[in-house]
């Protein structure tokens, strides 16, 4: 209920007074994106949280649940979707969390946030996608790539400066790669890492990884007891039907005919691991966490790769 009250109050604010006429993603999505928070057990008890940090900071809220389940279905918007909602008596779970979702990522995310705030200074009228999509900083096939990324990997507790991705076409493998193979540092705290090279679509690869990650802590606070992962991870917790601390391997599979939404490619899982690249393009690896279970994960994996004899 006070969700539903902030989120009214933001409509009847900036229609009143800001004199809002913009397009029906943005005058619902920033209602949703201002409404949004927690209610702390200290000072200051009322606290914004755009991208909630837990799900009982929001119960029944249920934005994220809606993303992941149009996802899982197949029926996720793209950016352009969201861009072309249309204005409704009323909304309904799936345009509200749409509409959310675009503004937290304009928002939050490093290459657009400003884009989004020098359209927001400007009229706040029916033109204000088109003011927002010619911003000098605006690149409509980054956009479009990155909110698919960003709805594919949201959840609870998520943070741009961790999983925002670099899109780095990276160096080719060389062909002769076999020994001593390339090697990379995988970060825990981080979403999914560009290694840096790109593989080659129809071509198999070994990767080994050695190391181990902290991951989290169990038992008091006076007292906690340290988990740490090798990168086949350990199964006293799972996510997304992969024990935590489990290595990941990946490549981006864009647009296609197909009705699934671009995102990436799970091609193999472990501390060793033969792969078969889909496409020309760049290889990229994480540590399988939640988001929130990244601020306290430390220390790296070592990851090598040669092609596949």
């Amino acid at each position: 209920r006070r969700h539903l009250l902030l989120h009214e109050g933001v409509h009847a604010f900036t229609t009143t007074l800001l004199k809002l006429d913009t397009p029906t993603w943005y005058t619902e999505g920033i209602a949703e994106f201002l409404a949004t928070h927690r209610l702390a057990a200290t000072a200051p008890r009322f606290q914004l949280t755009p991208i909630p940090a837990a799900a009982s900071d929001v119960e029944q809220l249920g934005r994220i649940e809606t993303i992941a389940r149009l996802r899982a279905a197949g029926e996720a918007p793209s950016l352009d979707d969201v861009f072309q909602l249309r204005p409704t008596l009323h909304g309904t779970l799936t345009s509200y969390a749409s509409a959310w979702a675009a503004v937290a990522f304009l928002a939050g995310h490093p290459r657009y946030a400003k884009a989004l705030a020098t359209a927001e200074r400007g009229p706040l009228d029916a033109r204000f996608t088109a003011r927002l999509t010619k911003h000098l900083d605006w690149d409509e096939a980054a956009a479009r790539r990155d909110f698919d990324a960003f709805t594919a990997d949201l959840d609870y507790g998520y943070e741009f400066e961790r999983m925002t991705v670099d899109w780095s076409p990276g160096e080719p493998v060389p062909d002769h790669v076999t020994a001593p193979p390339l090697k990379f540092t995988v970060r825990p705290d981080r979403g999914w890492q560009n290694t840096g090279w790109r593989l080659r679509a129809g071509q198999q690869y070994q990767l080994r990884a050695s190391g181990r990650c902290v991951v989290g802590t169990i038992g008091g606070a006076e007292n906690p007891t340290v988990l740490e992962s090798e990168a086949d991870g350990i199964s006293i917790d799972w996510y997304r039907g992969q024990p935590v601390g489990r290595l990941l391997a990946a490549q981006w599979d864009g647009p296609s005919a197909g009705s699934h939404r671009p995102a990436f490619k799970v091609l193999g899982t472990s501390a060793e691991m033969t792969i078969t690249a889909i496409t020309n393009g760049p290889l990229f690896l994480r540590v399988n966490l939640q988001p929130w279970q990244q601020k306290s994960a430390c220390k790296d994996l070592t990851a090598s790769l040669a092609i596949h004899d």
